[in-house]
């Protein structure tokens, strides 16, 4: 794993919203940041999610949901951080990994993703 620093933050001047999703994706994934989209800039309803997918798909990739007792590998964590807004960090079996903010604070985890290859949940969903 790369971890990567975010660098647009939510309360960017620019109105833009911060990037620690395709950080933590990034650094989960060896990637350089530059290297995945801003997904989060797709702000229609339930446009993110669907960008992302499909670009996960795209690499062979998918979501696979899990409960925080199930971490089983480096996934990304979606939770509340200490400033008070949602957010995105790396998370492995043993908890926090990478927190992409500066502050490297953590989060309060409430839902769990594991990137996995796509005939991987294909296989799982056949039992």
């Amino acid at each position: 794993m790369i971890p990567h620093t975010q660098t647009i933050f939510v309360n960017d001047p620019r109105g833009i919203p911060g990037d620690c999703m395709r950080t933590a994706v990034a650094s989960l994934m060896d990637l350089p940041t530059e290297a995945v989209p801003h997904f989060v800039l797709f702000d229609a309803p339930g446009a993110w999610f669907q960008v992302f997918t499909l670009w996960l798909r795209g690499r062979g990739l998918t979501i696979r949901p899990m409960r925080g007792e199930d971490v089983d590998q480096p996934c990304l964590a979606i939770g509340m951080s200490p400033r008070d807004v949602e957010h995105v960090v790396v998370w492995g079996p043993n908890g926090m990994i990478h927190d992409p903010h500066p502050s490297r604070d953590g989060i309060e985890p409430r839902q769990f993703w594991a990137l996995v290859p796509t005939n991987l949940l294909d296989r799982s969903t056949d039992a």
